[in-house]
């Protein structure tokens, strides 16, 4: 069987009350010994209360929320870096097909064509998206870095789901905007 640091010193103290008064010097001695300052004890022979009993303060960071934030900052880089090479190669397909022609179909307003329309709509909700994206992985990766370095720290999760939805929220109206303008 295993046993637990509590466990002994559990046995340990029951065997105090049978042995007078020098398991507890010895208990003291496993208490600095072993480095157990935040484990607290009743003092059997004064019938006192020290505080907590077996209270073990670990000092670990919370490995759901980093696991969390991690992914959530890979995933809104992946997805932010495709969103901006994909509006990218929609430019520069547009700009092969149609010449220097269709750069100034961009900046001439009256006169614009369906894929002119095409890329100045979803184009600019992609890259809105993508930088709401990136803004998730960034702030997700500094509160990463807060927790790594202070286990108690408060992380603001709203605030990095919140770019994220917002990203995926603008990535829905940029595909929205592509069928509609494309088949209505």
């Amino acid at each position: 069987m295993i046993y637990s640091s509590a466990d002994y010193c559990s046995y340990l103290i029951c065997l105090a009350k049978y042995f007078n008064g020098y398991i507890f010097i010895i208990l003291n001695h496993i208490f600095h010994i072993f480095n157990l300052e935040g484990i607290q004890y009743k003092n059997i022979f004064q019938g006192e209360i020290v505080g907590d009993e077996w209270k073990i303060d670990l000092k670990i960071p919370d490995i759901g929320m980093m696991v969390t934030l991690m992914t959530t900052a890979v995933c809104s880089v992946i997805m932010g870096a495709a969103e901006i090479a994909y509006t990218m190669l929609w430019i520069t397909a547009s700009y092969v097909r149609h010449g220097k022609d269709f750069f100034l179909d961009l900046l001439n307003a009256k006169a614009l064509t369906w894929t002119a329309e095409y890329i100045l709509v979803a184009g600019s909700l992609l890259l809105l998206s993508s930088i709401l994206f990136l803004l998730s992985s960034s702030y997700s990766l500094y509160e990463l870095n807060g927790l790594a370095k202070n286990p108690e720290k408060n992380v603001h999760i709203r605030i990095v789901f919140g770019f994220f939805t917002g990203g995926l929220i603008l990535l829905f109206m940029a595909l929205i905007s592509a069928i509609i303008l494309r088949y209505l």
